[in-house]
C-alpha cells in the first residue's frame, strides 16, 4: 500500500476546514446565545475565533501557513481577543512559515501542547466494514434531535464535571450549524454516541 505524508497543501488545506468548522461554529453561537457576541476575524489568511472568554475555541487557526504575517498584523490578531477580554491562543502547524517562530518569541509565547491530526485518504469505490451489531443504528438527526443530540454528547464529557454546561451548549450549537452534519447512534433505539462532520475543500473534518 502507498503511504501520504502530510505537505503545506495538505497541512493548508485540513487547518483551513478546521478553521472554516469553528467559523461556522461561532456564526451559530452569535445567534443561538448573542450574549456572548461571539465573532470572528479573518487577518492575512489567520482565523481568529472568539466564543467566549473561557472557550477552547477562542484561538486562532492558520497562522503562518497561509500569507506571510507581520508584527501589525500581529497586533490586530492579538487586539481582537484583548478587547473581548480573552487571552491569546494560537493554534500553529510545524509546516508553517519558520518566520513566525521569532516572532513569537519576540512577544513572549511559548507551547502549551502538542495535537496530531490523523488524516485518512478516501478513494472512490472504498468500501468499510459492515456494522456488526444490527442493534446499533447511526443516523443523521433532525430537527427534534437536537436537544437528545447535545444531552448524549454532553454525557461523553461527563468524567470532567466542570466542563458539564459548557458542553452541553456547545453541543446544542454544534447540532444547529448550517453547513455541519450532526450524527447519533442508537442501541435500541437509545442513544449511545454522536458525531459530527464538516466539509470544505474535500476534506472532511470528524
Amino acid at each position: 500500500t502507498s503511504q501520504i505524508f502530510s505537505d503545506l497543501a495538505l497541512s493548508r488545506r485540513i487547518e483551513r476546514t478546521e478553521a472554516r468548522a469553528n467559523a461556522s461554529f461561532v456564526e451559530a453561537r452569535a445567534r443561538a446565545f448573542p450574549e456572548i457576541k461571539a465573532t470572528w476575524l479573518e487577518v492575512c489568511g489567520v482565523y481568529a475565533m472568539f466564543d467566549g472568554v473561557d472557550s477552547p475555541l477562542t484561538q486562532t487557526f492558520g497562522l503562518g501557513l497561509f500569507d506571510p504575517i507581520s508584527a501589525r498584523d500581529l497586533e490586530r490578531i492579538e487586539s481582537f481577543f484583548q478587547d473581548r477580554g480573552a487571552p491569546v491562543f494560537h493554534e500553529v502547524s510545524p509546516l508553517a512559515d519558520p518566520a513566525i517562530v521569532p516572532l513569537l518569541n519576540e512577544r513572549g509565547y511559548q507551547p502549551c501542547e502538542f495535537t496530531t491530526i490523523l488524516f485518512r485518504e478516501i478513494q472512490p469505490g472504498v468500501s468499510f466494514a459492515e456494522l456488526r451489531n444490527d442493534a446499533i443504528q447511526v443516523r443523521l438527526i433532525g430537527q427534534d434531535d437536537v436537544e437528545r443530540w447535545a444531552q448524549t454528547s454532553s454525557r461523553g464529557w461527563s468524567e470532567y464535571p466542570e466542563s458539564a454546561e459548557f458542553m452541553l451548549s456547545f453541543g446544542k450549537v454544534v447540532a444547529t450549524r448550517g453547513d455541519g452534519l450532526s450524527f447519533i447512534a442508537e442501541l435500541d433505539g437509545k442513544p449511545i454516541a454522536t458525531g459530527a462532520m464538516s466539509i470544505y475543500d474535500g476534506v472532511a473534518q470528524l
